[in-house]
């Protein structure tokens, strides 16, 4: 995912992470999805930690950070598990 830079900072990024949540929690009901994992440049991580991703193990040198959310671990941000 990635947000034009005129959006950043006005909520569009957590609404995009909102509707990937929902959706995976759909999946996950529907066919067994586990797991969101995304690989977040630097200056995004934070924005995906306020929605619940966690940091895996950091990278020597990485440039991005790999974050992940498990599915079956309710959090504030689910919809359709009704933890809003």
């Amino acid at each position: 995912m990635a947000c034009d830079i005129k959006f950043r900072g006005k909520g569009v990024g957590d609404v995009m992470i909102d509707y990937v949540i929902d959706k995976a929690n759909e999946l996950a009901q529907e066919i067994g999805c586990r797991l969101i994992i995304v690989d977040s440049e630097l200056d995004s991580a934070d924005c995906y930690k306020r929605n619940g991703l966690e940091p895996l193990p950091a990278r020597k040198g990485a440039d991005t950070v790999k974050m992940h959310l498990d599915l079956r671990i309710p959090h504030t941000r689910c919809k359709v598990c009704g933890h809003i």
